[in-house]
């Protein structure tokens, strides 16, 4: 005998009725709280590991043609032209404020965890999908590599 589709019980976290904007708005506040907390102590460091190697001793980032450089050219310590232009730009921003490379990297961590969290909801994950978006966050605090500027790539 066939079992009725119909019968087949619902998975956990499918299927529910989506909360509303207040919710949502409370999830993203608390993910990206969680976020924050986790980083607190980055914002406060200073460079490490290979800081010095792609950032505070590395001409690309100080030179005005440093963005040409840095696309066409092998110059750079490691052909990453995204993270490097970011990077540049950066430098004409905070300069040797490690606080201020810190607090991108936590924004950009932000911006991780929200977007893993629409996509488990866009694709129908609906109870508990704060659990599961959360885990760059968490990931990212059981490692020391968040708080270093090169992190990023």
């Amino acid at each position: 005998m066939f079992r009725s589709e119909t019968a087949r019980p619902a998975r956990a976290g499918w299927d529910q009725p989506a909360p509303g904007k207040g919710c949502l708005l409370l999830g993203a506040l608390l993910l990206a709280g969680l976020t924050v907390l986790a980083y607190v102590p980055a914002l406060r460091g200073g460079f490490i590991w290979d800081d010095n190697r792609f950032l505070t001793l590395n001409p690309l980032m100080k030179a005005s043609d440093g963005l040409r450089r840095i696309w066409l050219t092998a110059e750079s310590p490691d052909y990453w032209p995204l993270s490097s232009t970011s990077v540049w730009l950066e430098w004409r921003l905070w300069g040797m404020q490690a606080a201020g490379y810190h607090a991108t990297n936590v924004l950009l961590h932000i911006a991780e965890v929200l977007l893993l969290w629409a996509i488990l909801r866009r694709l129908g994950f609906r109870a508990r999908t704060w659990r599961r978006s959360s885990s760059p966050f968490i990931r990212s605090t059981s490692s020391r590599w968040p708080g270093s500027r090169s992190g990023r790539t």
